[in-house]
């Protein structure tokens, strides 16, 4: 009885311990300096759980070239699209820095955007 109960807890050990090693990341801080942003696309999801703004092919590493915004503060999503859209009808460049978080095997899982601003001439 002894023995099986050892094995059985060594096994959930084993598990636990790949499972963890599976889902190790790595998180790279990025920079986009000069990005022309008339090619973003806009996008807001909302519903149960999601209250998200993303833009769209920016030519991040991450899928589509997705940057994601990360508060739920109304005010600063307000001031993040309206920042955007500045650039976009002024034609200014931009900058992005944000964190690149990366599985294992070096695929990108996420780019979330860390602080933005409008390039000066």
């Amino acid at each position: 009885m002894k023995k099986i109960l050892f094995t059985t807890a060594a096994g959930i050990a084993f598990a636990i311990a790949a499972s963890a090693s599976a889902l190790a990341t790595t998180t790279t801080p990025m920079t986009f300096d000069g990005i022309d942003p008339t090619p973003f696309r806009l996008q807001t999801y909302t519903g149960v759980g999601s209250d998200t703004v993303v833009i769209w092919f920016t030519g991040s590493p991450c899928q589509y070239g997705n940057l994601s915004f990360p508060s739920a503060v109304a005010s600063e999503k307000n001031r993040y699209w309206n920042t955007i859209l500045l650039a976009k009808l002024t034609k200014k460049k931009m900058i992005f820095f944000f964190d690149l978080t990366k599985d294992d095997a070096g695929a990108p899982l996420s780019c979330v955007i860390n602080s933005y601003a409008i390039k000066e001439e």
